[in-house]
């Protein structure tokens, strides 16, 4: 008989730090009573973010699975303070909760699998819930419980929209084509071709009688909608219908003719964008009026799409131009340049991962609109949220695009167009990935390290108590060094990429080791620099540990070396002592860089991590091997 073992399973439990993860986009809450709100996805978990005072009003997850959240979608109930939010997750799974926002509750309405695959896209409407995964699409009724699959796509489904009140069904993939479904009859009564690559997004405005999709190339392209009413055209024939059926003797058979199509689709032309990378998402804003355009790049698009006295103003232009010419003007009509124009690249300080957009509001002046505010949220790839204001005058459409960058301290502006930060969600966060981590003594905290920052968590709240950041401008002279007339003061600069921590006993202080060698000393309550030991290797600082009896630490770096330092106090007549580092002995070499170490709890040997694949072990006193 085999033997078998049984081994411990290990889940995770909390997670520290996430504001937004770049694969799900955000969303905005777009009613009344929650217009600063905002729901992104946090790993396994949907966070509701309340935007003026940054803090998570709501909290989601699900019971059991551990796979992080790909899409998620909102939908507004009958009631204003009450909505629904879709999550679909990574495992195929989706779930439909259902926020309260008047009693502060949340509850699961319902859950299903939607393939094996990762959810790509959802869109609520109603009591209609469409999602895509596996390259079908489901369509589930949430009165009923009932649910549907359509397929025809060949690839992913990157985007899904319910038009006509959830009778008609939009959707686009990665094998090019934009297909329209009946969703009484579940069948595909229109396809949109034409497009080089894969349709990453499409966006619709104006009553949804125009779409905007976008694709792998730097141009976008226009459709214009034509709607029908689905019980007019269950009653109306054609003329060639009623023709064949007044000659034909047999059965009343009516075929099916585009006139009969829910919607008809008329290509306008294409516009180009200044993106040289493939579009992510498109996003109009509630009025239609606005649309923002978003790559993989940090420059942010957005449009403007003309209202119909602008239309007809610039129609008539060219007829006068055709007049002029002596060219007949039976076939002037207006071109995808007409329609829609760029007015802003907005460079972002770093990627963005998504974006929403609120309706534009406008401001009048003197009985007439002079600007709109477009306010809208971005998901940044630093794990940031940041909401911004735009202002846009109304005779935008005239002037060129202009070029801004968005600066978090203060307003940019150019030609009447403004641009400032109004809320940002960054402090309990890395701004790049952890590069090492460790529990302090009591267990009850948690230390991180980044490349630009250090932070102190709690371990039961999750709460983020202390962050110490660094930079690499020059630092000035320390009050020590202010009050000794003897000490010549000289202006350092510091390091800005950090590599190695150590905890110090007690946990009040850490120092902290860098790619070019420095080695900072850090008081936790204070989040000030206590010492600064500059250029103690010659390469990067790849390990600190603490000795077995917790009076040294020893440092490693990619120069060979190994450093000793001990803790002291530094005395002061007019300032209470505060700990130091002070050299023990000389450095010793070893064979090959270091890429970590560590000390017996006894204090008598030193291990050491080498790149050539070496463990070697040393006598911490006399340091032989």
């Amino acid at each position: 008989m085999k033997v078998t073992k049984t081994y411990r399973r290990y889940e995770p439990e909390k997670s520290f730090g996430i504001v937004t993860s770049p694969q799900p986009k955000v969303v905005y809450l777009k009613h009344s009573n929650s217009a600063h709100y905002c729901v992104c996805g946090a790993a396994e978990k949907v966070l509701i973010w309340n935007l003026n005072t940054a803090e998570t009003a709501f909290i989601l997850e699900r019971d059991a699975g551990l796979e992080a959240v790909s899409c998620l979608t909102t939908s507004e109930s009958e009631k204003s303070d009450n909505f629904r939010v879709g999550v679909g997750y990574m495992d195929g799974w989706v779930h439909i909760f259902h926020v309260h926002f008047d009693t502060m509750e949340a509850e699961l309405e319902a859950h299903f699998r939607a393939g094996k695959s990762r959810v790509s896209c959802l869109d609520m409407k109603n009591e209609t819930f469409v999602c895509a995964a596996d390259a079908a699409i489901n369509i589930f009724d949430m009165v009923s419980g009932c649910g549907s699959k359509l397929k025809g796509h060949r690839g992913l489904i990157s985007c899904v929209a319910l038009v006509n009140n959830g009778l008609v069904l939009i959707s686009s993939a990665q094998d090019t084509f934009i297909k329209f479904w009946n969703v009484k009859n579940l069948h595909c009564f229109a396809t949109l071709t034409g497009h080089p690559g894969p349709v990453w997004d499409f966006s619709l405005a104006a009553e949804n009688r125009l779409l905007i999709s976008g694709s792998g190339d730097s141009h976008l392209r226009l459709w214009n909608l034509k709607h029908f009413d689905p019980d007019e055209l269950c009653s109306e024939l054609m003329p060639s219908e009623k023709h064949s059926t007044e000659v034909s003797s047999g059965p009343l058979i009516a075929p099916l003719s585009e006139r009969q199509s829910c919607i008809q689709a008329e290509f306008v032309g294409s516009i180009p964008r200044f993106g040289s990378r493939r579009v992510h998402s498109l996003i109009f804003d509630q009025t239609g009026m606005f649309l923002f355009c978003q790559s993989f790049d940090r420059t942010l698009e957005v449009f403007r799409l003309l209202d119909e006295d602008a239309k007809t103003k610039r129609l008539r232009k060219k007829i006068k131009k055709m007049r002029d010419k002596g060219e007949p003007t039976a076939e002037v009509k207006l071109e995808a340049s007409d329609l829609i124009r760029p007015i802003i690249r907005l460079i972002l300080p770093t990627k963005p991962a998504s974006c929403d957009v609120l309706a534009a509001r406008p401001v009048w002046q003197n009985g007439v609109v002079d600007c709109f505010h477009v306010r809208f949220i971005v998901a940044l790839m630093n794990n940031c949220l940041e909401e911004v204001d735009v202002i846009v005058p109304c005779t935008c459409v005239t002037l060129k695009p202009q070029l801004l960058r968005l600066s978090v301290n203060k307003t940019v502006g150019s030609k009447g167009i403004g641009v400032r930060v109004l809320n940002r969600i960054h402090a309990s966060g890395h701004r790049s990935a952890p590069i090492a981590c460790c529990l302090t003594s009591d267990g009850r905290g948690i230390f991180t390290l980044s490349r630009t920052e250090a932070k102190l968590w709690s371990r039961y709240s999750t709460a983020c108590l202390a962050t110490l950041t660094w930079s690499s401008a020059d630092t000035q002279p320390t009050d020590d060094e202010a009050d000794d007339p003897d000490t010549e003061h000289v202006v350092q600069t510091l390091p800005s990429k950090a590599s190695a921590f150590v905890l110090a006993p007690g946990d009040r202080h850490v120092v902290v080791g860098f790619e070019s060698g420095h080695l900072l000393l850090f008081d936790v309550h204070s989040k000030s620099i206590r010492q600064t030991i500059p250029d103690r290797h010659q390469g990067a600082v790849r390990a600190l540990a603490l000795t077995g009896d917790q009076k040294s630490i020893i440092s490693g770096g990619s120069d060979k070396r190994v450093t000793f330092y001990n803790f002291d106090l530094k005395m002061s007549a007019s300032k209470p002592p505060t700990l130091c580092l002070v050299e023990a002995r000389a450095p010793e070499t070893v064979a090959d860089q270091i890429t970590c170490l560590a000390v017996s709890p006894n204090n008598r040997l030193v291990v050491i991590g080498l790149v050539n694949f070496h463990v070697d072990v040393y006598f911490l006193d006399s340091f032989k091997v």
